[in-house]
Order: C-alpha cells, then sequence, then structure tokens
C-alpha cells in the first residue's frame, strides 16, 4: 500500500486533508451486512450516506482496496457542475420532453444538495456556488451560444437557469481575448473533498486485496461481505 506521503502526491485534494492518510483496517474474515458496497468514491459514499440517513438501521459495508477518494473521485478538478453531455432536444428524442426536463432539473438539484450536505454535515470544502461561463469567441461560438439559449427557452428554462452574456458582461466574470459573447448558467460549481460517512449500522473497510464483486455480495480472499440471510 502507498504511504502518507504517497496519497498525498496524488492530487491537490488529497495534500489538504488533514490528519494521517492511511487505509482502514482489513477484514478479519465475513460480516454480515444488508448492503456491501465495492469501493469508496462519490458513488459509493453517496450511496453509504443516503442509505444510512434513510435507514439508520441498515448495515451497510463500503469495501475499500485504498483509502476514500483513492481514485477519480480523489483527482477531480474540484468543481460539481449541472452542464449535461447532452442536449434537451437530444434527450426529448430518447426519453420524452418530460423527461428531459426532468432529467436537467434534478442535475441543478444535485448541485445544491453538495452544498446542503456540506453544511449539514459541517464539512469544509470551500463550497462556492458561482456559476459557470462558456465564452464565445468567434462569430460562430456565439450563433451556437444563442442556439443554446433559444432551446433552453423551448423548454422552460428562464434567465436564472441559462442566460446570454454581452462581451462586457462576460469580461466581469473572466478575462479573455476576443470575447464575443458568453453563456451564463448559475446552478454552480464547488471544491469538495470526499469525508468518510457514518450513521448506525454503517462502517467503512478495506478488504485485503481489490474486492470482486457479484450479485449480491462483495468478496475478498477471507470470505464474502454480502447480504445476512
Amino acid at each position: 500500500m502507498p504511504a502518507n506521503e504517497t496519497y498525498r502526491s496524488l492530487s491537490l485534494w488529497l495534500d489538504s486533508v488533514p490528519g494521517r492518510l492511511a487505509p482502514t483496517d482489513p477484514l478479519s474474515g465475513d460480516v454480515d451486512v444488508d448492503v456491501a458496497i465495492a469501493g469508496a468514491g462519490f458513488t459509493g459514499l453517496w450511496t453509504a450516506y443516503y442509505l444510512a440517513d434513510a435507514r439508520p438501521r441498515l448495515r451497510v459495508a463500503v469495501c475499500e482496496a485504498n483509502i476514500a477518494g483513492f481514485g477519480a473521485s480523489g483527482r477531480n478538478g474540484g468543481w460539481c457542475s449541472a452542464l449535461f453531455p447532452a442536449s434537451l432536444a437530444k434527450l426529448t428524442r430518447m426519453a420524452g420532453r418530460d423527461a428531459a426536463i426532468a432529467m436537467y432539473r434534478a442535475m441543478q438539484g444535485s448541485v445544491d444538495e453538495v452544498g446542503r450536505v456540506a453544511a449539514a454535515e459541517g464539512i469544509d470544502c470551500h463550497w462556492a456556488k458561482g456559476g459557470t461561463v462558456h465564452f464565445a469567441r468567434s462569430a460562430t461560438q456565439l450563433e451556437r451560444a444563442r442556439a443554446e439559449i433559444a432551446e433552453a427557452r423551448e423548454f422552460g428554462f428562464g434567465e436564472e437557469d441559462l442566460r446570454l452574456l454581452t462581451a462586457a458582461e462576460a469580461r466581469e466574470h473572466a478575462e479573455a481575448t476576443d470575447v464575443l459573447g458568453a453563456t451564463y448558467t448559475p446552478p454552480g460549481w464547488c471544491g469538495a473533498w470526499p469525508r468518510p460517512c457514518g450513521g448506525a449500522g454503517s462502517r467503512s473497510t478495506r478488504p485485503p486485496r481489490s474486492p470482486r464483486s457479484r450479485r449480491g455480495a462483495c468478496a475478498h480472499r477471507w470470505g464474502p461481505c454480502g447480504r445476512g440471510t
């Protein structure tokens, strides 16, 4: 396993975490739990957090071969955004208009939810909801920006969701050359670091080796960590 300083060298977020970085004690044998989660990245920790909140008596185990956030979750750009890599029109073709709008609204809500949990749990992740600016530095880019705004309005998203900035307004957010305009989406960004989640019946543990998963269980060389019968 990497040493404390090796973990810290992986990213700014790992380097800024107080205290010693070290894996938790490995499993010494079989563990009976209601839910076994493989991996203590964002997906695993958020899942464990909400399970513990919704069902405090639920027995939840998070199995991680290294430390929380060792993989991509701890080596990101430190921002959280409601941007989605598919347009409203594309989502409408795939799943219908209502589903497309609901997806975009859910993405917006997820940003506020990160802020809510950070405040509720006292997580000092330097949360700041500042918005996202996409500069248009050519006539073609400005035309695309206007088309994006028009699509947003067609689906009921207003100025509070996405707005077109003039060149002067765009430069108030950041200085760039040849700016003709920009789109601005307020749903925000943040700098965040995953902290261990807890609750009645929840725990984080490390298998002696990287776990292999199968349906209903997280297995390691000493035995399964799966749903109790």
